[in-house]
């Protein structure tokens, strides 16, 4: 696995979003647990603002919530 090698958890893409916010958003509790304790920044805020867990409030997705 990747983070395994040294990855770079909070990598961020055009929008700057890392995978932190595509767990969040998509209540990928296993994936955001996963990066989570590989060392993702989860204060990162994307071209909006928004970080992890306001995806993860918007959404719904409270176990996630609770996580960040």
């Amino acid at each position: 696995m990747l983070l395994q090698a040294g990855a770079n958890p909070t990598i961020l893409n055009n929008d700057y979003k890392s995978v932190a916010h595509f767990a969040a958003e998509n209540g990928r509790y296993d994936l955001l647990k996963m990066v989570v304790d590989y060392g993702c920044d989860v204060t990162v805020v994307d071209k909006f603002g928004d970080s992890a867990i306001d995806y993860a409030l918007v959404y719904g997705h409270l176990e996630c919530a609770d996580l960040l």
